[in-house]
């Protein structure tokens, strides 16, 4: 029983964490992808990412229960599915170019299978790998070439065991970084949410949409 307690505990850290991205979410102005609204993931949303102030990219995200993925995507019937795709925004070319997402991974965090989909988007990463030593992040890289103004990127993955808390994740445009946004990405804890845990997913979510909708509106 105080197994059990103390799990649930981290579930509720990791749940608060992702209903917190669901309400201050910000949304973009590009057309919407597969994974931001997904009725088949547990979890998805879509953020901006902000270089020298300037709203560069927004990165669509899913998270997909063990057994089930996007659309074309693989399946892991022991792991969660942990995509991304990145929305650049129109404009200055010289401006709105990127060439690494980093997503952020807690320690101890397993990513497996770190891949891409090949032509589900504009551009295919040139690279990717788990790691800076501590295997404390996710990277893709796409020097060539870079995703353009009014590009997306194909849509990455990873699978781990680990149920999803949120860290911090970053875009770059050669040497220069965007603000830190908090992705999905995996916790330090095992297993499958309870059916109350996913209506409470279900409640972010929806709350994510509201948000996504009022923006919108006030634009």
């Amino acid at each position: 029983m105080a197994a059990n307690l103390f799990c649930n505990s981290k579930l509720v850290s990791c749940l608060v964490g992702l209903l917190l991205v669901a309400l201050l979410s910000i949304s973009g102005t590009l057309e919407a992808g597969v994974l931001s609204g997904d009725s088949n993931a547990m979890l998805s949303g879509r953020e901006d990412f902000v270089i020298n102030g300037v709203n560069v990219a927004d990165v669509e995200y899913a998270v997909y229960l063990h057994g089930q993925s996007f659309p074309e995507g693989p399946v892991y019937p022991n792991d969660y599915v942990y995509a991304y795709q990145i929305f650049v925004e129109p404009g200055d070319a010289n401006v709105n170019v990127i060439t690494i997402l980093t997503v952020g991974l807690h320690f101890d965090a397993g990513a497996n299978n770190q891949n891409s989909l090949d032509g589900s988007g504009d551009v295919t990463p040139n690279g990717q790998s788990v790691g800076f030593g501590g295997g404390d992040a996710a990277v893709w890289n796409f020097t060539g070439p870079p995703i353009f103004q009014s590009q997306n990127s194909d849509i990455l993955y990873y699978s781990s065991p680990y149920l999803p808390t949120v860290d911090v994740s970053t875009l770059a445009r050669g040497t220069s970084a965007s603000a830190p946004v908090q992705l999905p990405s995996p916790s330090d804890s095992e297993g499958v949410p309870e059916p109350g845990i996913l209506s409470l997913l279900g409640a972010g979510a929806a709350l994510l949409s509201l948000s996504r909708l009022t923006r919108r509106r006030s634009a």
